[in-house]
């Protein structure tokens, strides 16, 4: 792991990431490290770079949904608006595909929200 992080660390390293595939695992690295924001910047990336990328869209919605409920320290609004870009992002599943494994895991993740919502 610290030489991933080191060469995470390297600035010319970060900029070859140019497939959505890359942002995605780029992500999941960040996840795995608790780095919410970075992880979120990553599969935002990989959204704006293929938006019909259905993993992409999952990640982020779970990394905005990790964070707005396990980070105690965010302020209410902020909160909310982390629920409501997982939402969107668990929508967006549903409707691109909405016979996928994916698609069922993102209903039940929005009932979960809506809970949270209220």
């Amino acid at each position: 792991m610290i030489m991933a992080d080191n060469f995470l660390d390297d600035k010319n390293e970060k900029e070859k990431f140019k497939t959505p595939t890359q942002h995605v695992i780029l992500g999941k690295y960040y996840l795995i490290k608790n780095e919410l924001d970075k992880a979120i910047e990553e599969y935002a990336k990989a959204v704006q770079m293929d938006p019909n990328y259905l993993k992409a869209h999952f990640n982020l919605a779970e990394a905005c949904f990790a964070k707005a409920t396990e980070q105690p320290q965010l302020s209410p609004r902020e909160k909310k608006k982390m629920l409501i870009l997982a939402s969107t992002h668990y929508h967006k599943i549903a409707t691109l595909s909405p016979e996928s494994q994916l698609a069922v895991k993102a209903m039940i993740r929005l009932k979960d929200l809506q809970e949270k919502l209220k």
